[in-house]
Parts: structure tokens; sequence; C-alpha cells
């Protein structure tokens, strides 16, 4: 709980505000008022499409003081020799970022509210004998798309922290911390315009490509496979880096 409340302090700092007031008037601009001005049908998975590419400069903005200013005050040292464990640390610190996310996050299903009342085909639900018409929001991609979405936001955040844990400069976590999620959103996701089989390799490694079948309503083992992986692989290689600072 320490930790988690720790990491949701640091998140919380100046940039972790401007970024969360910028991303609802960014995807509000690109990914809905688009489709809502020129009257064609808008769905979710644009929405989350949009978002998906945004995360990988919001993740690590989230994640660049989470332990690289810990390291630079000399308060990790302190929380290193406290009775938490090093995964406890870590795992507290990827929480603490997840949940601000998701916090941030909490406008998509404003969006999805005004999507349902303004759809043109209606459908009547009841809910306590009270009957509703709403629109026919296609609710499985809706919340397979946002699953999709907190997962690669997972993967990108533990990158992230494990770009903070190997400095004590926060300016170049965050500067390393986007090279690592932009190649792996944008770089990657190029796979398609390359020849085999290199573009196989790179839309295995892609993490949009993987995310995509989540936004189309699809549940994929292959893709749920590949974000736990990264997210575990990620959060093991800093457990590893702080467990190096007890012998340094």
């Amino acid at each position: 709980d320490f930790c988690l409340s720790r990491g949701l302090g640091d998140v919380y700092k100046r940039q972790g505000y401007v970024i969360a007031a910028l991303m609802v008037p960014i995807v509000s601009l690109f990914a809905f008022l688009p489709a809502v001005l020129s009257g064609t049908p808008v769905a979710m998975d644009r929405v989350y499409g949009g978002l998906a590419y945004l995360l990988a400069f919001m993740a690590p903005f989230f994640t660049m003081r989470l332990l690289a200013e810990e390291s630079r005050s000399g308060t990790l040292e302190i929380l290193l020799t406290s009775p938490l464990r090093d995964w406890e640390v870590v795992l507290g610190k990827w929480l603490g970022a997840l949940l601000f996310f998701i916090a941030i996050t909490a406008f998509l299903f404003l969006f999805a509210a005004v999507i349902m009342y303004y759809e043109p085909t209606h459908q009547v639900i009841s809910i306590g004998g009270l009957s509703l018409s709403v629109g026919n929001l296609d609710l499985g991609p809706t919340l397979t798309g946002y699953l999709g979405l907190l997962l690669e936001a997972g993967a990108l955040l533990a990158l992230g922290l494990l770009c903070s844990s190997l400095t004590r400069n926060q300016i170049l976590a965050a500067f390393v911390g986007l090279v690592v999620t932009l190649s792996l959103v944008w770089v990657f996701g190029l796979g398609n315009f390359l020849p085999s089989p290199f573009g196989d390799i790179a839309q295995y490694i892609g993490a949009y490509d993987h995310f995509a079948s989540f936004n189309q309503g699809r549940i994929v083992l292959r893709d749920l496979v590949y974000f736990l992986t990264v997210t575990a692989g990620a959060l093991f290689l800093t457990v590893r880096v702080l467990e190096s600072r007890r012998w340094r």
C-alpha cells in the first residue's frame, strides 16, 4: 500500500496533470469530433486506436520520475533498506502509474455514452422495470478494446519504469523511455510495409498490431501472451536493476 500510494503520488506530479489535461482535447479533436461533425458513424474503435498511438508518448512521462527521482534524491536507498522487498517497490510503482492511467481515461465511457445517445439505430433495454431506448452500441468491441488499451498501457508503463530505474536523471529516463515506446508502437508498427521475414518480425514485436485484435472485438491468446510477457519481463528486469544497487 505504501509503494502504491507513493507511486500514485509521483505520477500525480506536474507532468501527470499536464498530460491528463491534454489527453481529452487531443483525443476529442482527432478521434471523436471529426466523425461526429461530419455525420458519419462513430465507433469506439477509432477512439481507442488514436489513444493506443498516443500512449507511446504518454507512458514515459508517467514513469520518468518514479525511480529516477527516488535515486537522485537518495530516498531509493531508504526504500531498499526498508522491510519492503524489491518486487514490492517495483509493483507498487507500476500499479500506481496504471491506476493513474485508468483514472484519466474514465472520459472514454462518456464518449461511449454519447455514441449510444446519437446512434441512429436504437434498442430498448429494461432496467428495474424501466424501459430505455439507447443507441445500438456494440459492447463487445467496446469492452475488449478498452481491455487491449489497458494491456498496452501496462506493458508500456513497465518499460518506462525499467528506463527510470537505469538512471538518476528523470529527463534522460523520459528520453530513453520515448525511444523504446515509440519504437515499439510506431516503428515496428510499419511491419506491413516491410518484406518478409522482416515484416513478420516487426509485426510480432510491434505493440499496436497486438492491440488491434482487441480493438476489433477479439481476444487472441497470442496477443494476450505478448502483452503479459512484455509487462512481466520489464518488471522482472527492473527488480534485477534494483537488486544490483544493493551490491554497489
